[in-house]
């Protein structure tokens, strides 16, 4: 072979090879792997009517009766068109849910799809349009599904309020799945960007309270106002007055004195009613007791009452009962006839109990006497007898 022929075939060889190579189509869709999205299996679509409802106030048919629905649907993918499919027709209603599931079959090197859906009324006579666009104007509902990206999506038609025959006007909800998509992973953290809350941070995902900082690193991950406590001592640092001290967490007067007695720089007036107070947190008027009474002036209501008065703790002398005149004598006389009757009473009952203690002595002292001479007797003819034995063993 000549060296001329063996460079054309090794030419024709290199420039044809990499076309092939480039050409492969996996799943003989006739489309090339490198523009195939899904080389595995066929893209798909599904659209779903979740939701209709028409405006039940308007004319719809000769007969004043309820519209008779039915929808086309065209199917564009990157603005070429597919087909267009037609819905049944529901008879007689003004309501429709979860009524129509259309799959789309869509090509696999596509990104956006784009559906324009028209709305009719079946009637005996003519089909109207039904009005499901914002627009004066426009009465079929369009809207765009980047299937590559969103799994699913929720679209909201509605003719309401366009002021151009309201009289058909309807609201109606699709939703569009692709089954072969996923959300992406952005973070890598195992949670789909569709319900990540931080997509680009793998160590968060959730946030339960929704004041942005994520459940993994929120110590009040259900409280939206706190997010951190620096001190550790239950309190978040937003209404810790005390952040960085974890022996203090309350000052209710603001006075700069934590109200915690055993913390750091206690108030011990945690109640001052100014911020001007001392070391201890206690404002002048909180340790003054102009009038001597024991009722410092922040809670002496009379606080210029005389010396040695006895006062309540209102810091108000307490009234003597001598100053009320004759309104008092009734009820003074009264007890005192109580006091004396009650004094008689004890009297009698402590008469009638000695009487009976010393009848039981008198007693007492008998049986004593009788005892005591039963004694005496048997001693002295104890001591008869002892005297006649003796005298027997002397004669003897």
């Amino acid at each position: 072979m000549k060296p001329v022929h063996c460079a054309s075939i090794l030419a024709v060889l290199v420039f044809f090879l990499p076309l092939h190579a480039a050409a492969q189509d996996s799943d003989g869709d006739g489309i090339p792997d490198e523009r195939d999205h899904r080389d595995d299996e066929d893209a798909h679509v599904i659209l779903t009517l979740v939701s209709w409802d028409a405006n039940a106030s308007g004319k719809w048919d000769s007969g004043d009766g309820a519209p008779d629905p039915f929808f086309e649907a065209c199917v564009f993918a990157d603005d070429v068109q597919i087909d267009c499919f037609e819905s049944p027709r529901w008879d007689d209603v003004f309501v429709l849910r979860s009524a129509w599931n259309l799959t789309v079959n869509i090509p696999d090197d596509s990104s956006n799809i784009r559906f324009l859906i028209s709305c009719k009324d079946k009637d005996f006579a003519n089909s109207d349009e039904c009005d499901m666009h914002g627009s004066s104007d426009e009465w079929k509902g369009e809207f765009y599904f980047s299937w590559l990206s969103d799994p699913e999506q929720e679209f909201t038609l509605s003719g309401y309020g366009d002021d151009s025959r309201q009289d058909r006007d309807v609201n109606a909800t699709w939703k569009v799945t692709s089954p072969t998509t996923s959300y992406p992973d952005s973070d890598g953290d195992g949670y789909d960007d569709g319900i990540d809350r931080f997509p680009n941070d793998a160590s968060e995902w959730y946030d339960s309270d929704n004041d942005g900082v994520g459940d993994n690193s929120d110590e009040f991950p259900n409280d939206a106002t706190e997010s951190r406590d620096s001190d550790a001592d239950g309190k978040g640092d937003n209404s810790d007055p005390f952040p960085t001290d974890a022996s203090q967490w309350e000052d209710r007067d603001g006075d700069g004195f934590g109200d915690n007695r055993s913390g750091t720089n206690p108030d011990y007036c945690p109640d001052s009613p100014n911020s001007n107070v001392d070391a201890n947190g206690c404002a002048i008027e909180e340790l003054t007791d102009s009038d001597n009474d024991g009722i410092v002036d922040s809670r002496d209501s009379c606080s210029n009452t005389p010396e040695n008065t006895s006062v309540g703790l209102d810091g108000c002398a307490i009234p003597s009962s001598m100053d009320h005149g004759s309104n008092d004598e009734p009820f003074l006389s009264n007890l005192s006839k109580i006091i004396g009757m009650v004094a008689g009473v004890l009297g009698i009952v402590g008469f009638f109990m000695k009487r009976s203690s010393d009848r039981k002595a008198r007693a007492q002292e008998r049986v004593d006497r009788q005892i005591q001479q039963f004694r005496d007797q048997k001693i002295v003819e104890t001591a008869h007898t002892v005297v006649s034995i003796y005298d027997r063993i002397e004669k003897d």
